[in-house]
């Protein structure tokens, strides 16, 4: 292959990318320029179509300055930032009442003030998203419940349709006048538009093309003149029937930057509007994180939430400067100019440049457009997004969310967007309440028998424990108590008082519980009478102390319930109480084995082999991270073992009473220890040396017994821990 065969290649190469390049920067234009468009004249709609002019200008200068700015600041900078369709339906609803209210003759001040209120909701739109891109607030959106969001885009996607086919006949449409849909002569005017949108919407889910949008909308439009051209219309004649969206007065519409856009606008009916400025700004800020988790999937790739919130927020603001509405990540354009290869911030450009390139030079192009392609173009939208949250998602929702979806949608035909939204926000409030009461907030429900202190008692004393622990039941109750999951506890304690004849206490611990409101606290009262009218004692462990405060003084002085700082204070109480009832018994097994441990410690031959230990209050036995395979059987007094925590204080893990072995794990695994033991009070312990002990073959074979010692309380530790995750349903 030559030289000059190769640069041949090269330049075709590099002459079919630029070919490439152009014609995804004009699709992308394309694109950006009809959904701007289709957005303006649902707003401009009906008795404002007057207005439509004015607003378009408005409208393509806004976007053009929103996608010029918006990809320098994305995460991904290929983003083209550009008005959206959810936010145009609110600000269509507003417009449209505020145009219901206005005075015939004053249609001016009207214009100034609907173009003042979109320019001041995209600027607030915009400095909110940004503040909460700035304070990393974005999380907070995404705490709206699915089912609402997906009612609102369905009542989103109705609204759009009915647009679109108000856009057809020039006039407004609800469910309430459906009728002269239906008639000849205006049939014609949607239907045909309203099929081609439906078609693109259904054969989108079929034929995943980025190409396929502007294909099928081009062939319209050439099938729009054909027709013309096959019934021997003109122009002309297409105005006249109301076929075109025009006519607009002159080649551009640059001529609609006046300062009485500024100057006649109504402060007042703009401040009464604020409701739909907070309302736009909140979808806003949840369209940018919708659609950055769209794109995330599309492009295969992590965005940065956050950042993308403050870049909607800055495009926002450069478009509001322009009077635009407002607008967030548009994916279609995005995903469209990236796979076509413009690279950088290129799409965002492109799609600015073919919005200013339309304000200046464009009216005449757009005067003869047919409005049914725009109506077209938002009925696919509208239809999409039905299909979407009607049928395709249907199967992610319950019954009870999916009614939920149907009463937002049904309450915006019926009454009103606004409305609607407010449904939507009572049902999010109803959901919250009915699934967060239906939280078990008893994390574990145990009695004595399972569930008892850090103390390590003897045998003896242990066995007791488990025949008479019935009588003690102890809840432990995580999360937030409010009046749901307060009176279902209410109602657990009832059941449970039914169901257990015998009991004589109950410990409710509220160690891991995040917060109480009055309700809840008015609820614990009522249990407190329950347990008095039982005759079963009442302990409350781990209530804050304000808690408690408000708890007393509701209560009031006749309550006989008891507090404790933690659960393991209330455990060794009632082990306590329980266990000085204990009548005498002969002692079991494992207090024999203790005893022969005790004999073979007195006797000369093994001297070297148990020691004697004696300590005072606070000496230290055993240090957390130390290396022995020493242990310890406490003869008298009492030990704790406690271990370092980050915050610097010691956290008790265990208590031991005469009887208790002390760190056998480490003897037996010659691990570090996993604590440090001290003495609470003067104690005497035996210290038995695992590496001195020698087998004799004899039955009270000191190691032998030792190992049959252990093997009996590891055995007991085992059954306890058991007993424990069944009652907590592990």
């Amino acid at each position: 292959m030559t030289t000059a065969t190769v640069n041949t290649e090269s330049t075709l190469d590099g002459a079919k990318s630029i070919l490439r390049s152009i014609w995804a920067a004009f699709l992308t234009a394309a694109l950006a320029v009809s959904f701007v468009i289709s957005f303006t004249t649902i707003i401009y709609g009906g008795s404002l179509s007057p207005l439509l002019e004015t607003g378009l200008g408005l409208s393509l200068l806004g976007a053009a300055l929103m996608c010029a700015v918006g990809g320098f600041f994305y995460s991904f900078r290929g983003t083209i930032c550009h008005p959206q369709d959810v936010t145009a339906i609110v600000l269509a609803v507003s417009a449209s009442a505020m145009a219901d209210a206005w005075p015939a003759d004053q249609g001016d001040r009207l214009m100034a003030t609907i173009a003042m209120l979109i320019a001041v909701t995209t600027a607030f739109s915009g400095l909110l998203a940004w503040g909460f891109g700035i304070m990393r607030l974005g999380f907070l959106a995404r705490y709206i419940p699915y089912p609402v969001i997906g009612g609102f885009l369905a009542a989103t996607g109705y609204l759009l349709l009915t647009g679109a086919i108000g856009m057809g006949l020039g006039a407004r449409v609800s469910i309430w006048n459906l009728a002269p849909l239906l008639a000849p002569a205006t049939l014609m005017l949607w239907l045909p538009w309203v099929l081609i949108g439906g078609g693109i919407a259904i054969a989108s889910r079929w034929f995943r093309s980025d190409l396929l949008l502007p294909l099928v909308l081009a062939l319209a439009l050439v099938g729009f003149y054909a027709i013309l051209l096959v019934a021997g219309m003109d122009l002309q004649q297409a105005e006249d029937a109301s076929l075109l969206l025009g006519p607009f007065e002159t080649s551009g519409f640059l001529h609609v930057l006046t300062p009485s856009l500024v100057l006649d606008a109504d402060p007042w009916a703009i401040l009464y509007a604020a409701p739909t400025i907070m309302v736009v700004a909140m979808l806003t800020i949840l369209g940018t994180l919708l659609n950055a988790t769209g794109l995330e999937l599309a492009l295969t790739r992590d965005l940065d939430l956050e950042k993308d919130l403050r870049a909607t927020g800055i495009a926002n603001i450069a478009g509001a400067l322009g009077g635009g509405m407002t607008g967030y990540q548009m994916i279609p354009g995005t995903i469209l100019g990236q796979r076509m290869g413009l690279r950088s911030v290129l799409p965002g450009l492109s799609a600015a440049a073919g919005c200013l390139l339309i304000f200046i030079y464009g009216a005449t192009l757009l005067s003869a457009l047919p409005a049914g392609l725009f109506v077209a173009l938002i009925s696919y939208l509208g239809i999409d997004l039905l299909i979407t949250w009607l049928w395709v998602r249907r199967r992610q929702f319950s019954l009870t969310d999916y009614a939920v979806v149907l009463l937002i949608l049904a309450v915006a035909a019926t009454v009103g967007f606004f409305e609607a939204l407010g449904i939507g926000i009572l049902a999010a409030a109803a959901m919250f309440i009915v699934s967060f009461a239906r939280v078990n907030v008893v994390r574990l429900s145990s009695t004595l028998a399972g569930r008892r202190s850090l103390v390590e008692r003897s045998n003896a004393e242990v066995n007791y424990l488990m025949q008479v622990g019935h009588q003690a039941a102890v809840f432990e109750l995580s999360g937030f108590l409010f009046f749901g999951t307060a009176n279902a506890l209410v109602e657990r304690v009832h059941d449970e008082l039914a169901r257990q004849k015998e009991l004589r206490f109950l410990v409710i611990d509220f160690a891991r519980v995040h917060g109480l409101d009055a309700s809840a606290i008015y609820s614990l009262g009522k249990l407190s009478r329950l347990c008095m009218a039982a005759g079963v004692r009442l302990i409350f462990s781990g209530l804050p102390r304000y808690q408690e405060a408000h708890y007393r003084a509701f209560a009031g002085h006749k309550d006989r319930a008891l507090f404790t700082d933690t659960l393991d204070d209330a455990l060794q109480s009632l082990e306590a109480e329980l266990l000085s009832t204990r009548p005498e018994s002969a002692p079991d097994t494992a207090s024999l084995l203790l005893n022969d441990l005790l004999a073979l410690s007195e006797r000369p031959q093994f001297a070297d082999k148990f020691k004697r230990v004696t300590l005072n209050t606070g000496d230290v036995l055993l240090n957390q991270g130390a290396e022995s395979r020493e242990m310890f059987v406490l003869l008298s007094g009492a030990m704790r073992a406690e271990v370092a925590r980050q915050d610097g204080d010691p956290l008790v893990v265990a208590r031991f009473m005469p009887g208790a072995p002390i760190g056998e794990i480490a003897f037996y695994g010659s691990t570090a220890r996993i604590a440090t033991v001290l003495a609470e009070e003067p104690s005497v312990l035996v210290k038995i040396d695992a590496d001195s002990l020698v087998r004799s073959g004899d039955d009270h074979d000191p190691a032998t017994v030792v190992h049959h010692y252990l093997a009996v309380n590891l055995a007991r530790r085992l059954m306890n821990m058991t007993r424990l995750m069944r009652d907590a349903d592990f």
